[in-house]
């Protein structure tokens, strides 16, 4: 009934001097808190509190009773200073606001429960339990909040309400602006923004087209100042076309997600693209990844990260189905995950412009099917760094990059063998272009074979990592020993030590070898192969040698030169020198090192260390973390103290 429907205000004291909602008297109750009149405080004048718990003491009926009393006024003009009657605002009563700040939950329920007109000079101000709902225009100490709301059925009443209300009427201090499933998103607009206005976060949810059927249908855009993050979930990624930035900010973060093809549906059915001027970083999700071929980004902004991610085929259609490529701009990063990996040659990036990161990941076989069933191979322009991770490995084979450019790093990360099956599969090799560094794990190592580096290209720095035999399976089943050109550096760990061990030609060029061995039953493993056929292995050319954990143990078989940059053993527990301390090993002898550094248990290797009488070297102290220089005079006296 009416009583049930309408906005009930309790005069605090019975001079009605202020007034609190049911919503704050209700809290007020439950926390045990008190509202008490701030001008009639020192007379101990509770009326308000004693009342309502009266009220309250009685059943429903009682109260309903008791509320239908009331006049129901058909015009209302909400001051600070209320009339002594008591009055019962309904959905028929027009309430007239101007010239007053009221609390942002007491105006929500305004907006549910009645009809609300807006005049001149009207705020809203952050809710606060102990003070007062009600103020003059002004009063309040115009201090930043956050409007938040979440949830609940937006009433026909509280749209029609909201679509009456004059554009830029609302005036508000807000820092974030955060509501999610609610009509009441449909306010911003009413909101006086003006272009120097700043929001932290601006975050809209709307799982229901009419939570934002309002703004849709303005037909201009307008100003919401300046924002640092903004995130537009389900159908509120229609409204960005209708946001207008103010030029000279920068938005630190957009965030657009979209689970179904009617939340972008609108975007598309415009014919040109918008502007969301400058971004520094973008995440599309599902089908807000389309969104893209529509989002103009100013000329003159470098996006620092493109992050796009679509777990159904469905959610990249559009952009599949155009014919060209669609320019982004200046990117520095590229994040594509799962099915968004597909739209990798549809990007077209500045001319001018180099990708700092190019990262694909993909789970699934399906992901990068579209790309496989390319004939022609793609170009993915400048890239300084790729990262290629589970199924986006296979697509190495299709991206070309420009004969000028270097790539710095390239890492291969396969954890399952049918990552890589596509490639394997293939009778020819493939061309990679210029690489200076690669990192490559586990089931990505079987790829290796295949790969060729650019002839004129050295790379500067290799490091295989697998943890399981199966990872070097078709590496070791090769009838030729691996190679993968000149290599500067090298590092192997644990099951890829086997590899190293078949290398030969790579060898001659090395400069720097890094040996890791973990675990114990690896190491016997390796043991035995090196003990089949007693083998030495040359690596006088290198000038940089560091043995860590179990492969300390390799130092018998490996013939170095006797002059080194750096020598490095690191061992974390004696089982990890074992066989270099045994009493048949000799030791190592240097005439020249710059600098050698014992780490943990390795310390223990020192009677091991021939060194000639002029050499200065430097090691690690076993229990600081800094470098102390040593001439061999001080090892040998250090020695005999113990």
């Amino acid at each position: 009934d009416e009583s049930e429907d309408g906005v009930f205000l309790f005069p605090l004291c019975q001079e009605a001097h202020h007034h609190a909602c049911l919503e704050c008297l209700d809290v007020a109750v439950k926390d045990k808190q008190e509202l008490i009149c701030p001008i009639c405080r020192e007379e101990g004048d509770r009326f308000g509190m004693d009342e309502y718990k009266k009220a309250i003491g009685q059943s429903e009926e009682g109260l309903s009773a008791l509320i239908t009393q009331y006049q129901t006024p058909d015009s209302f003009s909400l001051i600070q200073d209320l009339p002594n009657e008591t009055l019962l605002l309904t959905e028929k009563t027009t309430v007239i606001l101007s010239n007053i700040e009221i609390s942002e939950k007491l105006f929500f329920v305004l907006l549910e429960k009645t009809r609300v007109a807006i005049g001149e000079r009207f705020s809203i101000t952050e809710h606060v339990e102990s003070e007062e709902c009600i103020r003059e225009h002004g009063m309040a100490k115009n201090s930043l909040f956050c409007l938040e709301k979440t949830g609940g059925v937006t009433s026909s009443l509280t749209l029609e309400n909201i679509e009456r209300i004059p554009q830029n009427s609302i005036g508000c201090v807000l820092k974030e602006f955060d509501l999610h499933d609610t009509g009441f998103i449909n306010i911003l607009p009413k909101l006086r923004i003006n272009e120097d206005s700043k929001f932290k976060l601006l975050g809209l949810s709307a799982i229901e087209k009419e939570h934002v059927s309002v703004i849709l249908s303005q037909n201009k855009p307008f100003c919401v100042g300046s924002v640092d993050n903004m995130t537009l979930e389900n159908y509120a990624v229609s409204i960005l076309p209708k946001l207008r930035i103010h030029e000279n900010s920068e938005i630190e973060l957009l965030k657009l997600a979209a689970t179904e093809k009617e939340h972008v549906a609108i975007i598309f059915s415009q014919d040109h693209p918008f502007c969301v001027e400058r971004v520094k970083n973008i995440t599309l999700d599902n089908y807000a990844v389309s969104v893209l071929t529509k989002l103009g980004i100013h000329e003159n902004s470098e996006v620092e990260l493109l992050d796009l991610y679509a777990d159904e085929k469905e959610h990249i259609s559009l952009i599949l189905s155009q014919d060209h490529p669609f320019f982004v701009g200046r990117v520095k990063n590229i994040t594509l995950e799962e099915y968004a990996v597909g739209v990798l040659p549809k990007l077209r990036v500045h001319e001018n412009s180099k990708v700092e990161l190019l990262w694909l990941v993909a789970s699934e076989k399906e992901h990068v099917d579209i790309i496989l069933s390319q004939e022609q191979m793609f170009f993915i322009g400048r890239v300084k760094n790729i990262t290629l991770e589970e199924y986006a490995v296979s697509i190495l084979t299709k991206m070309r990059i420009y004969e000028d450019c270097d790539v710095e790093v390239l890492v291969l990360n396969a954890t399952e063998k049918e990552h890589v099956d596509a490639i394997l599969s293939q009778n020819q090799s493939f061309c990679v272009g210029r690489v200076k560094n690669m990192r490559v794990r586990d089931y990505a190592a079987c790829i290796l074979p295949k790969q060729r580096i650019h002839k004129d290209c050295e790379v500067g720095f290799l490091r295989l990592a697998t943890n399981k035999e199966e990872h070097i399976a078709e590496i070791l089943s090769q009838d030729q020993p691996f190679c993968v050109g000149r290599v500067k550096e090298m590092e192997f760990c644990d099951y890829a030590v086997f590899v190293f061990l078949q290398t030969k030609k790579t060898r001659e060029s090395l400069e720097s070898l890094m040996l890791s061995i973990s675990g114990d039953e690896l190491w016997r493993k390796i043991h035995e192969e090196l003990g089949k056929e007693s083998i030495t292995i040359c690596i006088e050319k290198i000038k940089k040698l560091i043995l860590k954990e179990y492969a300390v143990n390799v130092l018998p078989v490996l013939k170095t030169k006797r002059e080194m940059d750096m020598f490095v053993l690191d061992a974390n527990n004696e089982d990890q020198v074992s066989e270099v301390l045994a009493e048949e090993y000799r030791g190592v002898c240097f005439d020249r090192i710059k600098e050698f550094i014992l780490s943990g248990s390795a310390v223990n290797l020192l009677p091991k260390m021939r060194i000639g009488e002029d050499c200065e070297v430097e090691r690690l102290h076993q229990k600081k973390d800094k470098f102390q220089k040593y001439s061999k005079k001080r090892i040998e006296a250090s020695l005999q103290e113990g």
